[in-house]
């Protein structure tokens, strides 16, 4: 049964693939305050959909994994917000639209603390990625250079 399904949805193609960095550039987003970095697409049959992620372990991720209408609330949110503050009132996300239409977000996760220091970052990556193919050698490439500027 799960085989009939998978033909129809294709049931690896939406998971979200982990985004790897090396230590010192963990450490570098750690210090401004990032938890967690994620990237949606939209597909039209699906609607939108994590495509990749860094911290699987923060409570933004486990919010979306859990709650995959969650995802598309934030992407209604996006179009009129910059950040929102999760119930924990600790976990700030921050909003990037990637593409005109606003389907295409980077979402941040850092802490009020490091709202500034976030958005400068999340700011200077929209600008590297924006319009471009989402791939993940693009992503991690441009979050290194990204860091060399901050």
């Amino acid at each position: 049964m799960d085989d009939i399904f998978s033909d129809i949805f294709g049931s690896n193609q939406f998971n979200p693939t982990k985004i790897a960095l090396s230590r010192t550039t963990l450490r570098k987003l750690r210090n401004l305050g990032i938890r967690n970095i994620c990237f949606t697409d939209h597909d039209e049959a699906v609607g939108p959909y994590l495509k990749f992620y860094l911290n699987r372990k923060s409570i933004f991720f486990r919010q979306l994994e859990n709650n995959p209408a969650f995802l598309a609330d934030l992407l209604i949110l996006s179009k009129d917000m910059k950040e929102i503050l999760l119930k924990d009132e600790r976990s700030l996300v921050l909003f990037g639209s990637l593409d005109k239409t606003g389907l295409r977000l980077i979402l941040v996760e850092t802490t009020k603390e490091f709202k500034d220091s976030s958005l400068a970052f999340i700011d200077n990556l929209v600008e590297r990625l924006r319009g471009k193919d989402l791939t993940l050698e693009a992503i991690e490439n441009a979050i290194e250079d990204v860091l060399q500027l901050l």
